[in-house]
Protein backbone atom coordinates (compact mmCIF):
# COMPACT_ATOMS: atom_id res chain seq x y z
CA UNK A 1 0.00 0.00 0.00
CA UNK A 2 2.52 2.62 0.67
CA UNK A 3 4.43 1.22 -2.11
CA UNK A 4 1.80 2.28 -4.60
CA UNK A 5 0.93 5.94 -2.71
CA UNK A 6 4.56 6.40 -3.61
CA UNK A 7 4.20 5.48 -6.81
CA UNK A 8 1.11 8.07 -7.11
CA UNK A 9 2.95 11.04 -5.48
CA UNK A 10 6.48 10.58 -8.05
CA UNK A 11 3.67 9.53 -11.06
CA UNK A 12 5.38 6.44 -11.70
CA UNK A 13 3.27 4.03 -13.40
CA UNK A 14 3.24 0.44 -12.05
CA UNK A 15 3.75 -1.37 -15.40
CA UNK A 16 7.24 0.73 -15.24
CA UNK A 17 8.76 -2.26 -12.86
CA UNK A 18 11.03 0.64 -11.25
CA UNK A 19 12.97 -0.70 -8.13
CA UNK A 20 12.83 -0.10 -4.61
CA UNK A 21 15.69 2.54 -4.65
CA UNK A 22 13.56 4.88 -7.27
CA UNK A 23 10.45 4.15 -5.29
CA UNK A 24 11.86 4.60 -2.18
CA UNK A 25 14.76 7.11 -2.19
CA UNK A 26 16.05 8.00 0.93
CA UNK A 27 13.13 6.85 2.87
CA UNK A 28 14.28 5.10 6.14
CA UNK A 29 12.14 1.08 6.16
CA UNK A 30 9.01 1.68 7.73
CA UNK A 31 9.89 -1.41 10.49
CA UNK A 32 12.29 1.48 11.80
CA UNK A 33 10.12 4.18 12.54
CA UNK A 34 7.82 1.54 13.83
CA UNK A 35 10.79 0.09 16.19
CA UNK A 36 11.67 3.39 17.16
CA UNK A 37 8.07 4.52 18.01
CA UNK A 38 7.50 1.12 19.81
CA UNK A 39 10.54 2.08 22.05
CA UNK A 40 9.82 5.26 22.48
CA UNK A 41 6.31 4.24 23.84
CA UNK A 42 7.79 1.65 26.40
CA UNK A 43 10.10 4.25 27.66
CA UNK A 44 7.36 6.73 28.17
CA UNK A 45 5.00 4.42 29.88
CA UNK A 46 7.24 2.69 32.29
CA UNK A 47 8.05 6.58 33.65
CA UNK A 48 4.56 7.60 33.97
CA UNK A 49 4.84 5.66 37.34
CA UNK A 50 1.53 6.83 38.28
CA UNK A 51 0.04 4.90 35.83
CA UNK A 52 -1.01 1.38 35.76
CA UNK A 53 0.79 0.08 32.68
CA UNK A 54 4.11 1.49 34.15
CA UNK A 55 4.01 -1.59 36.85
CA UNK A 56 2.51 -3.84 34.05
CA UNK A 57 5.15 -3.36 30.99
CA UNK A 58 7.92 -5.24 32.53
CA UNK A 59 5.84 -8.44 33.36
CA UNK A 60 7.51 -11.48 31.81
CA UNK A 61 4.80 -13.90 30.54
CA UNK A 62 5.64 -17.30 31.26
CA UNK A 63 4.44 -19.23 28.74
CA UNK A 64 4.42 -23.14 27.98
CA UNK A 65 7.12 -24.86 26.03
CA UNK A 66 4.10 -25.62 23.13
CA UNK A 67 2.74 -21.85 23.09
CA UNK A 68 5.97 -19.88 22.64
CA UNK A 69 5.84 -17.00 21.16
CA UNK A 70 8.16 -14.04 20.84
CA UNK A 71 6.74 -11.56 23.98
CA UNK A 72 6.74 -7.63 24.02
CA UNK A 73 9.54 -8.09 26.29
CA UNK A 74 11.40 -10.06 23.86
CA UNK A 75 10.61 -7.34 21.10
CA UNK A 76 11.60 -4.52 23.47
CA UNK A 77 15.37 -6.82 23.27
CA UNK A 78 15.43 -7.03 20.14
CA UNK A 79 14.73 -3.62 18.60
CA UNK A 80 17.21 -1.99 21.69
CA UNK A 81 19.58 -4.49 21.63
CA UNK A 82 19.51 -4.18 25.79
CA UNK A 83 19.31 -8.07 27.58
CA UNK A 84 15.35 -8.55 28.78
CA UNK A 85 16.63 -8.19 32.46
CA UNK A 86 18.09 -4.72 31.94
CA UNK A 87 15.49 -3.10 30.00
CA UNK A 88 13.70 -1.50 32.93
CA UNK A 89 16.70 0.03 34.32
CA UNK A 90 17.81 1.31 30.92
CA UNK A 91 14.16 2.91 30.11
CA UNK A 92 14.11 4.55 33.42
CA UNK A 93 17.63 6.36 32.58
CA UNK A 94 15.99 8.19 30.09
CA UNK A 95 18.93 9.96 28.79
CA UNK A 96 20.64 6.50 28.08
CA UNK A 97 17.02 5.60 26.62
CA UNK A 98 17.24 8.17 24.42
CA UNK A 99 19.83 7.41 22.86
CA UNK A 100 19.06 3.91 22.33
CA UNK A 101 16.02 5.15 20.48
CA UNK A 102 18.12 7.83 18.58
CA UNK A 103 20.49 5.17 17.33
CA UNK A 104 17.29 3.64 14.91
CA UNK A 105 17.20 5.72 11.41
CA UNK A 106 14.58 8.24 11.95
CA UNK A 107 12.97 9.35 8.54
CA UNK A 108 12.43 13.44 8.03
CA UNK A 109 8.73 13.80 9.46
CA UNK A 110 9.44 12.07 12.55
CA UNK A 111 11.69 15.40 12.99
Amino acid sequence: MVTNLLRQVQNIHWSEHATKERIYGSLPPISDTLMRRRLQFAGHCLRAESEIISSLLLWNQRLPIRNRKTTYLQTLSRDSGIEVGELGQAMRNRTLWHAVVASIPASDAEG
